[in-house]
């Protein structure tokens, strides 16, 4: 299930990169007839187009304001860790769509009666070197993925246009200072757009179909340790033969390149989502898991400031901005090979109840409370 809705991302990137393309297309007409006709009008089209598209980023997000408002809280959460079997039977009759008219029956269930989430409990569980190993392991993979991925997904015009793939001779003025007095402005929006519709629908969304149709077969853990040394030696390649490949082959450099794009998704950006969320006892899985998710936007953090701190789109030296893609290539080939090495210390979770990766199906015969069992007569 966690895979399907991870897979949503994939569709949300199609979306967002189909708006412009279909906004630009739309705008083709008036933008060329202002720039024939120079009365000054392209740049309040062009100024609209990003507005429309920065706005149509509220639809998505006030939809899912709205569910997450609404949405129950698991009967796992309410029953462990608020202690309210109530509240966990109302919990999961309206999480499985549970109408008034159907009976819920609560079957008491021994189980164990497990530790209150306090501080000291946090750090008392966490100081367990096989604890500690699989949050290290999954908080740095996660890290080591976003420095890559939002790298590519933030800059991929940048980096196509570096090695002059698809476009003008003049490709880079035109973007950079918009001389609206020549439609290549025109060309360079619709170029940008339309690479980045192709690179989401070819590469990136059948990586998460991938993914989808094997993490249950395959495992989430090699599933993650396949795609890091895929993406090892896919950036190496481009890292280390960016000048041949810029020069001679650009054509297998945007097949390498997509490739890299496939195989994040078919490989550690699904499963850096889904293994966080089952390796921690129920009172510590939200605290555990926002961990991981955090280190993985420090991790895009420092991509995009590495990134810009070089200056690629504003290189006028063409000798210097090669060799700064080439080391951004290479330093996130290294990046990918150190989350093999991270990956070794975490623990495979196909197959396995969240109560046995927790330990909490772990029985204390003494204390046990009534667990709610429930269904419908």
């Amino acid at each position: 299930m966690l895979a399907s809705v991870f897979m949503c991302q994939g569709l949300g990137s199609v979306a967002s990169a189909l708006a412009p393309f279909i906004l630009v297309s739309a705008y083709k007409h008036p933008i060329l007839s202002s720039i024939e006709a120079q009365n000054g009008n392209e740049s309040a089209f062009i100024d609209a187009m990003w507005r429309i598209i920065i706005g149509l980023g509220v639809i998505p997000s006030a939809i899912a304001l709205y569910f997450r408002l609404t949405i129950p809280e698991t009967f796992r959460f309410t029953a462990e860790v608020r202690r309210n079997i109530t509240e966990a039977t109302r919990d999961y009759e309206r999480s499985q769509g549970a109408c008034s008219s159907e009976a819920i029956a609560v079957v008491p269930v021994a189980a164990p009666q497990l530790p209150t989430a306090s501080w000291e409990d946090l750090r008392q569980y966490f100081s367990q070197f096989r604890n500690f190993k699989v949050l290290f392991g999954a908080s740095y993979s996660w890290f080591a993925l976003d420095v890559a991925f939002y790298t590519l997904n933030l800059n991929t015009p940048i980096i196509l246009e570096s090695i002059a793939f698809g476009k003008d001779s003049d490709y880079h003025d035109q973007l950079s200072s918009c001389n609206m007095l020549d439609s290549g402005i025109f060309r360079a929006l619709i170029t940008a757009s339309r690479g980045g519709l192709i690179l989401a629908a070819a590469a990136s969304l059948p990586g998460y179909l991938f993914s989808l149709a094997l993490v249950d077969y395959w495992g989430r853990k090699p599933i993650q340790q396949m795609g890091f040394v895929v993406l090892t030696v896919l950036f190496m390649i481009m890292g280390f033969a960016y000048t041949d490949l810029r020069m001679n082959a650009k054509t297998w450099f945007a097949i390498l390149y997509s490739l890299a794009n496939f195989f994040q998704n078919f490989g550690p950006n699904t499963t850096t989502f889904l293994i966080p969320s089952k390796n921690w006892p129920t009172r510590y899985r939200a605290t555990a898991y926002g961990i991981c998710a955090a280190c993985g936007k420090l991790g895009a953090v420092i991509a995009q400031i590495g990134f810009s701190s070089i200056q690629i789109n504003n290189s006028d030296d063409d000798e210097n901005n090669t060799k700064s893609v080439q080391k951004i290539l290479q330093l996130i080939a290294f990046f990918m090979l150190s989350g093999v090495f991270s990956t070794l210390l975490l623990t495979e979770t196909k197959g396995k109840t969240l109560e046995e990766l927790s330990g909490e199906n772990v029985a204390e015969e003494e204390e046990h409370e009534q667990i709610p069992l429930l269904h419908r007569s």
